[in-house]
């Protein structure tokens, strides 16, 4: 009976000193159970996001939560509370994530594709964007095309470029929105 009580004042001791922030009782907590919150993590887990997550990631967060709420221990008198305060712990902050992986249609990982077809071959993932030799062509043609243009046929192209309306480059250059217009459709044709 002597042990049981030992032990027992041993754990009332431990919880105190992590309720009071000491550093070694909380090293000490978190080392005797440990591998019971990773447990929980993995056994509630679901297979489909286990790709995304580390079971140690939610570990971690289930200590910081008890950690950064130490109120959380009052009330906890023996290791069997304990165990069940972490387990309702890591339980709540795997399914919050669960639900959110499966359960929300931004984040369903039901919604993401393989890039392995049936065969294991990869698919081939195409852009629509220009490769990095047609931008450098593009890119150079455009050179040779400014060169032979007057600097005001150049100020509206490069203005058009960088994104700006027709009403902006007129008002910008004070000049009327149907004399942009015509230089732009002009230099589409090639006339210049």
């Amino acid at each position: 009976m002597m042990t049981n009580q030992r032990a027992n004042d041993r754990f009332q001791r431990l919880i105190a000193a992590v309720r009071q922030g000491d550093q070694q009782a909380i090293t000490i907590l978190h080392d005797d159970y440990c591998k019971h919150v990773m447990a929980v993590v993995r056994r509630t887990l679901m297979g489909a996001i286990r790709s995304k997550y580390d079971s140690h990631d939610f570990s971690q967060v289930v200590w910081m939560a008890l950690f950064s709420a130490p109120e959380k221990l009052d009330g906890i008198k023996n290791p069997s509370q304990l165990t069940a305060l972490l387990t309702a712990i890591a339980r709540n902050k795997v399914n919050d994530e669960n639900r959110r992986q499966t359960q929300t249609q931004k984040n369903s990982v039901f919604r993401e594709t393989s890039f392995m077809t049936d065969g294991g071959r990869e698919l081939a993932i195409t852009s629509n964007d220009p490769t990095p030799s047609q931008f450098a062509i593009a890119n150079e043609t455009m050179a040779q095309c400014e060169a032979s243009l007057s600097s005001a046929y150049q100020r509206i192209l490069g203005m058009k470029i960088d994104g700006w309306t027709y009403h902006a480059i007129a008002g910008e250059l004070g000049i009327n929105e149907r004399t942009v217009r015509r230089v732009l459709q002009r230099l589409e044709k090639g006339i210049h």
